[in-house]
């Protein structure tokens, strides 16, 4: 907006088949956000081939490919992020403890994204390491806030989508697939989840009931596999180990049984 002063973007050079990324922010105020844009050149057609012609696009788009309503917010570890909108009703405040559960340090909502929707994306404030990711959840009060996750990484994953109160579809793996466009920006394609082919699948071939969960997260939750049947499964947080050269682990409990009670 105007009276806004954002620092300059780093020098870029511009040169025949060049393509990258530059980022505008403010010097002094990361609440102001990030602007992120690609860039490419290509030579003119025709009589105007000598010429090179700079094109700047927008870094990020969603689109939202599922048959359903999204809401999308960037998360971020800055302390300073987690001040509320004085436009914050009191039923959200309430709640607002219980959606922080899932992505630690997150702030309010930055957009709705309908079904079949598309639309440009920039970082609503800057931050530091781990502050440019996205989280996710479907627009029904029950549900909650994905754990953080990249949009600048090409290739296909999985995000876990979870509402509260349980029951058999609490639980929703969406498809992420980030893809490189023609103009070197970024589609981040939500597609709708493959229950016949998620990322991995249990099954409980034993005689007990088990519980299963992602380890290395703050919170975890528990998903039960009786016996003789098999859950699709995909890690809540794929992305806690960024830095630590560390992997996501799985953890099961098994009942506690007494001896002369084992099969």
């Amino acid at each position: 907006s105007q009276g806004v002063k954002f620092d300059w973007s780093k020098a870029a050079h511009v040169r025949a088949g060049m393509s990258g990324a530059i980022s505008i922010d403010h010097p002094k105020n990361s609440d102001l956000g990030v602007q992120e844009f690609s860039m490419k050149t290509q030579n003119a057609r025709g009589i105007f081939y000598r010429t090179l012609v700079l094109r700047i696009y927008p870094r990020y788009r969603l689109c939202n490919q599922l048959p359903r309503k999204l809401v999308v917010r960037q998360s971020s570890t800055s302390s300073t992020s987690s001040t509320t909108s004085s436009t914050t009703t009191s039923s959200s405040n309430a709640s607002s403890n219980q959606e922080n559960d899932m992505g630690e340090g997150a702030t309010g909502d930055d957009g709705c994204l309908e079904a079949g929707e598309s639309r440009t994306f920039q970082w609503p404030r800057g931050g530091g390491k781990g502050g440019r990711t996205l989280q996710i959840k479907f627009g029904d009060r029950s549900w909650v806030w994905s754990h953080p996750f990249p949009i600048d990484r090409i290739g296909d994953f999985v995000v876990v989508l979870r509402r509260t109160g349980g029951g058999i579809r609490a639980k929703y793996l969406m498809r992420v697939r980030v893809q490189r466009t023609k103009h070197d920006a970024l589609d981040i394609v939500l597609l709708p989840e493959s229950r016949r082919y998620p990322p991995f699948r249990i099954r409980n071939l034993s005689t007990m009931q088990i519980k299963v969960t992602q380890s290395n997260v703050k919170k975890k939750s528990w998903e039960v596999i009786h016996p003789n049947h098999a859950l699709p499964f995909a890690w809540d947080n794929f992305y806690v180990a960024e830095g630590k050269k560390s992997e996501p682990h799985l953890r099961i409990e098994f009942p506690n049984v007494k001896s002369r009670d084992r099969p």
